[in-house]
């Protein structure tokens, strides 16, 4: 019964517990624009009757894409596409927030044009590119951007925004050992690692103001060596809420660990679900949790 029961996050009350979590689906236009397409998998999605679907990955900075054809709120240009995705899903009175992102060192120079940037000169796992090291202006600009692409989200329409701060991306590079090795106000202590996701979510509040529903994706454990472990995501939990976000999303893993971010078929049903119980006994705001959940007992 509890499923089919109204939360609230923030200001925002969302008719039920079942929520879509942002995948990355590459259906937008080439530009970035919102793509015919792309309305019609989440208008899908909406008939359905979830509580809270959550855009994939949107670009703050044509930099940071992650793949080809994502969706990209840098500009004001983004806002009328997802004007008509927003009243499209409203129509079927489902919630709907979009997940703001930047890849970091996690992407390719082959699809942005550019060098990817990263908190330090380390290469992801995976992509194997060398990233360069941002310098300290640089971040706080990014840090602006963050905030600037909140706004435009808040214009076109979205009822909550999210900050991708898992999977190894941007943000979460900023804040583990694992690819963060700056000597700056950035790096160093855990203090300092956390500095750069507290500035993203103060900024967005800054600009969008306090009630406005502001939620974070954060991975429990990142699974490779030096990355954050559950215990100190616990402590990292505590400070984003202290920061100002209203809900956090529960994931697990970076690109390194890939195999737990999409889990095959043969791992348990609700693998993750005790890492997000530990998350859950550190805040006090709604948590949402993934991770092959395909029981309602669960």
């Amino acid at each position: 019964r509890i499923l089919f029961s109204p939360v609230r996050i923030g200001n925002m009350e969302v008719p039920n517990r079942f929520v879509v979590p942002p995948m990355g689906t590459n259906l937008a236009n080439p530009d970035g624009t919102v793509s015919q397409e792309l309305i019609d998998y989440w208008e899908a999605r909406a008939k359905g009757g979830w509580g809270l679907i959550i855009v994939e990955v949107t670009a703050v900075d044509p930099v940071g894409k992650a793949i080809p054809r994502q969706p990209g709120l840098w500009d004001d240009k983004f806002i009328p596409g997802f004007k008509k995705l927003i009243d499209t899903v409203h129509h079927y009175g489902t919630k709907i927030a979009v997940q703001l992102h930047h890849a970091g060192r996690q992407t390719s120079s082959q699809f942005t044009g550019h060098q990817p940037v990263a908190p330090s000169p380390i290469p992801c796992l995976v992509s194997k590119e060398m990233p360069r090291e941002l310098s300290t202006s640089e971040v706080y600009e990014l840090i602006e951007k963050f905030g600037d692409a909140a706004v435009r989200a808040r214009e076109a329409g979205f009822d909550a925004v999210e900050i991708h701060g898992a999977h190894g991306y941007l943000i979460a590079q900023f804040m583990s050992r694992h690819s963060n090795k700056r000597v700056d106000e950035f790096g160093g202590s855990f203090h300092n690692r956390m500095k750069f996701p507290v500035e993203v979510i103060r900024n967005i509040r800054r600009k969008i103001g306090g009630s406005y529903p502001v939620i974070f994706r954060i991975s429990a454990d990142e699974i490779v060596t030096d990355g954050r472990t559950l215990d100190e995501s616990r402590a990292a939990a505590r400070i984003i809420e202290d920061a100002g976000v209203d809900a956090l999303h529960v994931s697990v893993g970076v690109y390194g660990s890939m195999q737990y971010i999409v889990a095959p078929a043969d791992v348990p049903p609700g693998f993750l679900l005790s890492d997000v119980e530990e998350i859950k006994r550190a805040v006090s705001i709604p948590v949402i949790g993934v991770g092959r959940i395909n029981d309602p007992e669960l």
